[in-house]
């Protein structure tokens, strides 16, 4: 699970995203501010934000809900794009971990929106 400043930051920024968010029930601080609901969530609890929800790639994978082949070469063309357009030429944010990269590919396909490294943008 990528507990990151960069995929928090994400996450945090990631609005719609949020407003998906399991209500949190938090059982286990791991430290760092990272907690462990009940149910196998992970939050990063910000001084005086509440919580963010950071979802698994399970989680991200549903979001999209497709069949697990059909996925697989839509991120294969969002990657060939993607890095080769943005995150190569440009030198601009690469990902850094699966987590990174399925909620940046959520988040093109839900809300035609990137991740220019601070904010989600409109493509």
């Amino acid at each position: 699970m990528d507990t990151s400043e960069t995929y928090i930051k994400m996450c945090e920024k990631a609005v719609e995203i949020q407003k998906l968010s399991p209500l949190p029930d938090a059982d286990m601080w791991l430290g760092e501010g990272i907690c462990l609901d009940t149910k196998g969530d992970v939050y990063w609890r910000c001084q005086g934000q509440g919580f963010i929800w950071l979802p698994r790639q399970d989680q991200l994978q549903g979001m999209l809900n497709r069949p697990l082949h059909t996925l697989i070469g839509e991120l294969v063309a969002f990657l060939k794009e993607t890095w080769l357009h943005t995150w190569n030429i440009a030198s601009r944010w690469p990902p850094t971990t699966w987590e990174q990269l399925l909620l940046a590919f959520v988040y093109k396909e839900k809300y035609n929106k990137t991740w220019n490294g601070e904010e989600w943008i409109t493509s």
